[in-house]
Parts: structure tokens; C-alpha cells; sequence
């Protein structure tokens, strides 16, 4: 359904008994859409400061820190998950549910787990200064970035505590879709600062979609 559509509904038209589920589960899903678009306002800043920072004259991009891949891994693999998850719950299979509920909380949490061990390398590199804009930016981003898979990850442990509750997939299903869109949103823009900022020489790259070159 369209973002349009949900605005175009009439749920107080429905038949009686589904109102308020309806009314809920619609600003749910329209409240997350709210949170992920302040989201990337705030991303897209970030990425467009950097960019600037970089573009003057002696700027050097952070060092490449080898950890980072794995943990991508983690995170494209728990965003599968939990995307299984969802096509299990949909049709109603309870076990492969919760294993993907379990596999993508996992996951999630081995990723934030990476990414502070990163920080721990990066800290005993000749590299670290904090002074200096690229590392500066580097723990500013996967901060940033961290915390919202932090929220995550919370919101994720909700659904799950339902689950060993004993609600079953019916119900968890609305849960589990709002988790998805989030994890995949996640994945999205980490995939984004992984490619343009922590990998490979992309500055020119970045510069050109930040509209500085």
C-alpha cells in the first residue's frame, strides 16, 4: 500500500471490531516512516559535512579498518533474517519464526559488538586523533548509526519477549513488519557510509554526489 493510500484511508468506514486495530497498526507504520525520513536528514548531513571536510585542501580519509567487513556481513545477515522471519510469520510457520527472530537479534548484537572492538583497534593505531576531521567523522557516523541499531535492537527484543510470552505468529506479524522495514533502512545506510566513507578510495565519488566536485 501506497504512503498516499494510507493518508487516503477511512478506518472509522470499516466494519465494526476493527477500528482500533487498524488506527494503530496505520500510526505505527506512518510514525516510523516520520522517524526514518528525520533519519536520513540527518545522515544526509552528516555524509554532506564530511564530504565538505574532506574536499579542503591536506584532508586524508580515516584508515581502512579490516573488522568493519565482517561486521557488514552481521548486518546484511540479520537483516535476511528477520526478513525470514517475516515471510514465516505471514504463512504462519511458528518455528521458523522465532529462528529468525533469534538469528537476526544475534546478529544485530554482534554487529554493535564489531563495531565498538573496531573502535578499540582504531583507538591503538598510530592513526587516533581525535583531533583529526576523518576519525573525528569515522566515530561520529558508526556512533550515530550505532545508537539507531541499538533502538533496534531494543525494539526487536520487544517482539521477542512476546513471542517466548506465547503470542503467536498472527499477532507478532504487525511487530515483525515494523522491525523488517527499520533493519532494512539500517542495512541501507550503513551500505551507503561503508561504500562512500570507510572503504576503498571513493572520494571522488563522494564529493560528486555531495555536490562538491
Amino acid at each position: 500500500m501506497s504512503f498516499f493510500s494510507e493518508i487516503a484511508e477511512k478506518p472509522w468506514l470499516e466494519r465494526p471490531g476493527s477500528h482500533d486495530l487498524k488506527v494503530t497498526l496505520s500510526s505505527t507504520k506512518m510514525g516510523l516512516r516520520l522517524f526514518l525520513g528525520v533519519v536520513t536528514v540527518i545522515f544526509f548531513l552528516l555524509i554532506v559535512s564530511y564530504g565538505g571536510r574532506m574536499a579542503l585542501e591536506g584532508a586524508a580519509p580515516p584508515p581502512e579498518i579490516k573488522l568493519l567487513w565482517p561486521n557488514t556481513i552481521a548486518l546484511i545477515l540479520s537483516s535476511i533474517a528477520i526478513h525470514w522471519s517475516l515471510y514465516s510469520a505471514r504463512r504462519g510457520q511458528s518455528d521458523a519464526m522465532r529462528t529468525g527472530l533469534l538469528a537476526a537479534g544475534i546478529l544485530s548484537i554482534l554487529f554493535i559488538f564489531g563495531q565498538l572492538v573496531a573502535w578499540w583497534q582504531l583507538k591503538n593505531t598510530t592513526f587516533f586523533e581525535m583531533a583529526t576531521p576523518a576519525i573525528a567523522f569515522f566515530y561520529l557516523l558508526t556512533g550515530v548509526h550505532g545508537l539507531h541499531i541499538v533502538g533496534g535492537v531494543v525494539a526487536l527484543g520487544r517482539v521477542i519477549l512476546r513471542m517466548f510470552g506465547g503470542a503467536d505468529a498472527k499477532d507478532l506479524t504487525p511487530g515483525i513488519e515494523v522491525c523488517t522495514t527499520y533493519f532494512h533502512f539500517m542495512l541501507g545506510v550503513w551500505l551507503l557510509l561503508f561504500v562512500l566513507v570507510f572503504t576503498g578510495d571513493n572520494m571522488d565519488l563522494l564529493l560528486t554526489l555531495c555536490g562538491l566536485k
